[in-house]
């Protein structure tokens, strides 16, 4: 018996953080993804992810610092205030982040 696998081809959606469309399978959204969930969190959540816990050594509570370091962190954290401000301006501060912010180009 085989077993088909059905691919789906990228789409092609709107970054924010970039500025111009790219493929929803490229690095490039991925890291917009991941900024985004970062910024969907509450704010001490956010850190704990990011700092990691004073002392911690199990790797979950040891945070994204340790694993890529304070420059990596530090770039995370310039990116998810862009992305915090110009959702604000394109939204307004009530409105949901998804939606209409990702207008994805018929094919």
């Amino acid at each position: 018996m085989h077993r088909t696998v059905h691919e789906t081809a990228p789409r092609v959606v709107w970054s924010h953080l970039f500025g111009r469309e790219v493929l929803s399978d490229s690095g490039e959204w991925r890291h917009e993804c991941e900024v985004e969930y970062l910024l969907a969190l509450p704010k001490a959540e956010r850190a704990r992810i990011l700092d990691g816990v004073p002392h911690a050594i199990d790797r979950e509570n040891q945070g994204i610092k340790a694993v890529r370091g304070e420059a990596a962190v530090a770039a995370l954290k310039v990116q998810i205030e862009r992305l915090r401000l110009k959702m604000k301006a394109e939204c307004g501060p009530h409105r949901s982040r998804r939606g209409p912010l990702r207008p994805v180009r018929a094919r």
